[in-house]
């Protein structure tokens, strides 16, 4: 049982989560990190709680371990990890991604020693960048 973006107080269990999540919804998205508050508080939930998805928040040592080994859940439900690239928010970024192209370059080229890439994500909403790990990096 985890708690959730929509239920933090409260324990739901994946099944719960399942027989809530939005129609058309294939993703059973969660975010791993240290506390309950800084969960809460992440912009890398911001854009899915604004659309009405739901995340789960899991703060125990086990579960980072835990989610890397499952693939789906009920054989049809993908887990999507919000901390790492790749989650998919449905939206076509090719516009944003040719107007700010310079930017990326110029950020790519600055920041080269730093972080593997630069690229434009449409999860955020109030919060202007976001670090994330890669899909296979650590969060």
């Amino acid at each position: 049982r985890f708690n959730s973006a929509k239920n933090p107080e409260e324990h739901i269990s994946l099944e719960t989560y399942v027989e809530n999540m939005k129609e058309g919804q294939e993703q059973i998205y969660f975010l791993i990190g240290e506390s309950l508050e800084s969960l809460q508080a992440s912009p890398l939930i911001e854009r899915l709680v604004k659309k009405g998805y739901d995340v789960l928040l899991m703060t125990d040592a086990i579960d980072s371990y835990t989610m890397s080994q499952l693939a789906k859940y009920q054989g049809k439900f993908d887990f999507a990890n919000v901390g790492k690239d790749g989650v998919d928010m449905g939206d076509d970024l090719e516009a944003l991604e040719e107007e700010f192209s310079p930017l990326i370059s110029y950020l790519n080229k600055k920041l080269l020693t730093k972080i593997s890439k630069v690229q434009i994500s449409s999860r955020l909403t109030n919060t202007p960048a976001a670090i994330i790990s890669s899909g296979h990096g650590y969060t």
